[in-house]
């Protein structure tokens, strides 16, 4: 498919359907039994259904309360962490996709009013970075944990 195409019709509904096909009962179904593995690498599980962008849509189409919209919101960062940086934090991070979180999820009509959060969870990262070598695994990494409960705590 041309890159296009995989936006052509209702995506959604083809997407989830690869989805289901494959045994996971949701987006998140999948997400959750590859913890901060790059989107790339998890739509590539889909066949040649779906662009990593679709993938991301769902996973925050499926969260609906503000607690599940922070979940995924780690997840993506955890994730796009793991994308820009597969041998490990540098303390001069380069300009990569990792910081296109927060516009992502502005772009994404539930999520809007948060990709402030986020963006001040990435700028303080780079502001005080981890160590050199740092991948987060998952969303239950101490320093995501702890960056997170900073600029967007549980009930703020």
């Amino acid at each position: 498919m041309k890159r296009l195409e995989f936006w052509r019709g209702d995506w959604r509904d083809r997407v989830l359907g690869a989805v289901t096909q494959r045994g996971y009962s949701s987006m998140s179904d999948l997400l959750r039994q590859f913890p901060g593995v790059p989107y790339n690498q998890v739509n590539k599980k889909l066949g040649t259904v779906a662009v990593p962008l679709q993938v991301l849509y769902l996973q925050i189409d499926e969260a609906n309360t503000e607690s599940e919209i922070r979940f995924a919101a780690m997840d993506c960062l955890c994730r796009k962490i793991n994308e820009a940086y597969p041998e490990g934090w540098h303390t001069r991070p380069a300009e990569c996709d990792w910081t296109s979180c927060a516009a992502r999820f502005d772009s994404v009509q539930k999520a809007v009013g948060y990709a402030d959060r986020i963006s001040d969870v990435q700028v303080s990262l780079v502001q005080v970075p981890p160590p050199d070598g740092w991948l987060p695994r998952d969303t239950d990494d101490p320093i995501l944990v702890e960056r997170f409960a900073k600029f967007w705590p549980l009930n703020g």
